[in-house]
Parts: C-alpha cells; sequence; structure tokens
C-alpha cells in the first residue's frame, strides 16, 4: 500500500475475508502518510496512524490489540514491522518514505520528495521520514521482492498501476500519486520474486465512479476497521473526535471494493489506452481506423465497440 488507510479503504473487503479465513497477512505501506508533519515524539501524526493501523487489524482478526515489535531484516536494512500475538501470521511492515501528496510535488518539509520523481528518475534517491537509509528505485524494488519472497507471498493486492491521471478523484477521472506508483512498484517487485505471486490491483479515488458492489455487512465490517483506525488517526491534532463523520467519498468508498480488470481482445482488435477510470466499467480503448480518402486513412483510439473500423 501506499498509505496507512489505503486498504481499509480501498481494499478492506478482501483483506477481511483473508484473515477470517485465517491467511497470512502482511501488508507493507511505503510512505508514512505523513501529510507533510514532521516525525516527532510518540505522539506523532505518522505514529498514530501505525497505532490506527494496529487497531483495526486486531479488531478485523478478532483479537486483543497487542502487538510485539519484530522488524524484518532485508538485504542488510531493517524494516519497522509489527507482528499481531494472537494471530502471528498478521504483520504490518513500515518504510516510513515521505508522502508525495497527490500529483507528486512532496512537500518542503521532506525536501519536495515523492515516489513519483522517484519512478520517473527526477530524483535518485528517498530518505525515509525517520532519517534511516535512503533507498533508491532499485533498492526498493530489491528490498520488496526479498519481503514477498520471504513471506512466501501468492498474492499482491496493490493499488491501481494502470491509471495515469494524477490528482484527487471524482468528479475527475484521477487518483493520488502515490497510489499509482505504490502499484507499479509492488508490480516490479512481485515480477523479481522467484515465487512470481499473483498482482491484483484495486480502485482508488476513483471509486466513487463505479457502482456499490458490497454487501450491507461488508460496508459494517469496512466501516469498524476504518473507525478503530480513524480513533487514532482521524485528525492531524490531538484529542480526536470521539464521533467521527465519515465525509461524502469515504461514504462512497465505503460501498464499493473494485479490481482493476481489463477484458481480453476481440478477435481482429488492438486494445490501447488503458489508463483510465470513466464513469463506466469499461476502461479499454481500441485502435480505429477512421476512412477517409484512400490516401489520408488515420488511425485513432475509440472507445472499443466491437466495429468493423476496428478489426
Amino acid at each position: 500500500m501506499a498509505h496507512q488507510d489505503d486498504d481499509l479503504l480501498f481494499v478492506g473487503a478482501e483483506v477481511q475475508r483473508l484473515i477470517r479465513a485465517r491467511c497470512f497477512a502482511g501488508t507493507v505501506y511505503l510512505t508514512a502518510g505523513d501529510a507533510g508533519r514532521p516525525f516527532t515524539g510518540d505522539d506523532s501524526y505518522i505514529l498514530r496512524r501505525e497505532q490506527g493501523l494496529r487497531s483495526a487489524y486486531a479488531l478485523m482478526a478478532g483479537v486483543p490489540s497487542h502487538w510485539r515489535r519484530a522488524d524484518l531484516t532485508v538485504r542488510g536494512r531493517s524494516l519497522v514491522s509489527f507482528v499481531l500475538n494472537g494471530r502471528p501470521g498478521v504483520r504490518l511492515v513500515f518504510l516510513r518514505l515521505p508522502d508525495g501528496f497527490s500529483r507528486g510535488v512532496g512537500s518542503p518539509q521532506y525536501s519536495q520528495q515523492s515516489l513519483l520523481k522517484l519512478f520517473r528518475g527526477q530524483i535518485a534517491s528517498m530518505r525515509p521520514v525517520d532519517g534511516t537509509r535512503s533507498f533508491t528505485a532499485a533498492n526498493l524494488t530489491s528490498v520488496l521482492s526479498e519481503v514477498l519472497t520471504l513471506r512466501n507471498a501468492e498474492r499482491v493486492l496493490t493499488l491501481d498501476y494502470d491509471s495515469a491521471t494524477f490528482g484527487v478523484g471524482p468528479p475527475h477521472p484521477a487518483d493520488h500519486s502515490d497510489h499509482e506508483m505504490a502499484g507499479r512498484i509492488f508490480r516490479r517487485a512481485a515480477f523479481g520474486s522467484p515465487a512470481r505471486p499473483t498482482v491484483t490491483p484495486y480502485i482508488g479515488y476513483g471509486l466513487p465512479l463505479l457502482p456499490p458492489n458490497l454487501t450491507a455487512r461488508q460496508q459494517r465490517d469496512k466501516k469498524a476497521a476504518y473507525y478503530a483506525y480513524a480513533a487514532y488517526a482521524g485528525c492531524i491534532t490531538l484529542p480526536c473526535s470521539s464521533r467521527f463523520t465519515l465525509s461524502r467519498s469515504f461514504r462512497l468508498w465505503m460501498e464499493r471494493e473494485h479490481r482493476r480488470l481489463h477484458r481480453q481482445p476481440r478477435p481482429g482488435e488492438t486494445l490501447s489506452v488503458i489508463g483510465r477510470t470513466p464513469a463506466r466499467t469499461a476502461v479499454e480503448h481500441c485502435l480505429t481506423r477512421s476512412v477517409g480518402q484512400a490516401t489520408d486513412d488515420t488511425v485513432k483510439t475509440q472507445d472499443c465497440a466491437g466495429s468493423r473500423d476496428q478489426r
């Protein structure tokens, strides 16, 4: 995941299903979700977000929120990690890289660093907010690949790696830059793991553009886990209100959970653009021949409609 609530908001129902089935559930968070705030003391916003997650995962597992610190040593690095005492198959790992903000500009607090800039090669490395060793893009991918290998991961649930529009979401077809980069980075990491786990991307901010699909119970459980998290991290400054009200976007997210799926090309079709999140579930474009004069035929992309000009 990119931030410490992305799983609860966008993959929560599937995570709860896996935990209830007593599957190993290990979640890795790339950024600190710092919102440009300093990493300070035990009461920092960053650490409260991590504490809120521990509370949420304990609730999903149905055991008390008692955790032990069990850092992972991977390629000479020590990764901050916690294991749930009552369910040792539940583990959370925090890399604490700086929040890149929705468009990938980063914050002055952390020298404008972002996953988007790292992925594009605009910066050579990123330093975690807790001051530990920096990651290059290659370091980051190799460390995550090793984590997947160490944990014998069979599936990687991540965020939408096909979206290519950065921003704040509906009414615009955009997603947070950290979400999109996390999806791409985890996919690269999965490709680099000998086990080659399957990778499933989930829609992020664009969810309200797609229809509700969770049952009443799934919505209730998803909200309960998020409220457990928000009791610690639902506000920037303490104390957080005990009467937490979800905004409209959050309410819509709670009703939905969609994987990024693509249909297979039909005979003769060539799929083109796939990085859109429009107000319908189909996101593909197909190459389309516009027939003009014999010497002036052009090819462009349009919604896949199965027409003769697309074959």
